[in-house]
C-alpha cells in the first residue's frame, strides 16, 4: 500500500486473493522505499528495488501486531403466536453468537416490520442460547388482539449495552441470515 512521506494513520492495507487469516495471527508491517517504479512495489528481497527503510540504528523499521478476525454475527429466534401477558411477550428462544438485542417491530402490512421504529424496550442478550425471554413493549406500543408483530435480532456494534440502531448510522444493524435478509420471525396476538 504507498503512503505518501510524512506521518499516516490508519492505513488500510488489502491482502492479495487467496490469503486468509486466522484469529490471533500475528502479522508484520514493514516500511518500504519507494525506489524503483514509482507506485509499484518491486521488492524481492535480491532486485535492490523498494528496499525496507531502517531507523538510524540501522534497524529495519517493522510493526508487529495481532490479527482479531471479525466474523459476521449470526443468530436465530422462534416465537409463538400468544397473548400479551403484564405487556410483555416471551420469546421461545434465542441464539446469539455474540451479545446482541432482540426487539419488536410493528407489521408494515405487506408482510414485514416497521423499520427502524420498535414498539418493544430492546433486550440486550450475552451471547449464548436463551429461553423464555420476556421483552417488553413500549408504554406507547398500542398492541392488540390480532395484531401481527416481529421479532428481530440486532448486533450491539455501538456503545455496550446501549440500542442505537436507527436505521442510517451504521449501529446495532440486525443481524443476517446467509441470504442477507434479518433474522426475524413474525407472530401474532390471540386473545
Amino acid at each position: 500500500t504507498m503512503v505518501s512521506a510524512g506521518n499516516t494513520s490508519d492505513v488500510m492495507v488489502e491482502l492479495k486473493d487467496g490469503v486468509e487469516l486466522q484469529d490471533g495471527e500475528t502479522l508484520w508491517v514493514m516500511l518500504h522505499n519507494d525506489s524503483g517504479d514509482m507506485g509499484t512495489y518491486e521488492f524481492d528481497g535480491s532486485n535492490g528495488l523498494d528496499l525496507p527503510i531502517e531507523d538510524d540504528m540501522g534497524n529495519i523499521v517493522t510493526k508487529s501486531f495481532t490479527v482479531n478476525v471479525m466474523s459476521e454475527p449470526t443468530g436465530s429466534l422462534s416465537v409463538e403466536d400468544q397473548a400479551v401477558a403484564d405487556n410483555k411477550v416471551s420469546m421461545s428462544s434465542i441464539t446469539l453468537d455474540q451479545p446482541g438485542f432482540v426487539v419488536v417491530h410493528a407489521d408494515n402490512g405487506e408482510d414485514g416490520p416497521v423499520v427502524p421504529a420498535i414498539i418493544s424496550e430492546p433486550l440486550f442478550l450475552e451471547a449464548g442460547t436463551h429461553e423464555d425471554v420476556e421483552v417488553t413493549f413500549t408504554e406507547d406500543a398500542g398492541v392488540m388482539t390480532g395484531d401481527t408483530l416481529w421479532a428481530m435480532l440486532h448486533t450491539d456494534t455501538g456503545e455496550a449495552m446501549v440500542y442505537e440502531f436507527d436505521g442510517e448510522n451504521g449501529l446495532d444493524m440486525p443481524i443476517l441470515t446467509e441470504e442477507d435478509t434479518p433474522v426475524m420471525m413474525s407472530f401474532d396476538i390471540t386473545e
